[in-house]
């Protein structure tokens, strides 16, 4: 069932309503003007988050999470759950956020 929205815009629980990011799902690789955007987006995120689960919920309140997944973690939105790309493309290599952060919790 649609909800009325008077932006005429998909609201987040229209069933039907698409992230910015399912295109992702297809292309498979994020280009690199998205990649810098998402980069600026999330740095203070990455830079500030004093453990893991700062983390989790920093990335959340920006709409996004994190998912190990073949040595490596990958940045994923929460509305579409695609993932967009590794946490390495953006500057922060999963063995850089281990050093840091700590052993991750899974």
């Amino acid at each position: 069932m649609l909800h009325a929205n008077t932006d005429d815009d998909a609201t987040p629980t229209d069933p039907l309503a698409q992230s910015a990011w399912a295109s992702q799902r297809i292309q498979r690789q994020i280009d690199s003007e998205m990649t810098v955007l998402l980069r600026s987006h999330l740095a203070t995120v990455f830079e500030s988050a004093r453990d893991w689960d700062d983390l989790a919920t920093k990335m959340a309140g920006r709409g996004y999470y994190l998912k190990p997944k073949d040595n490596a973690l990958f940045v994923c939105d929460n509305h579409s759950h695609v993932e967009i790309c590794r946490c390495g493309v953006l500057g922060y290599p999963s063995a850089q956020l281990k050093s840091r952060l700590g052993r991750r919790r899974d």
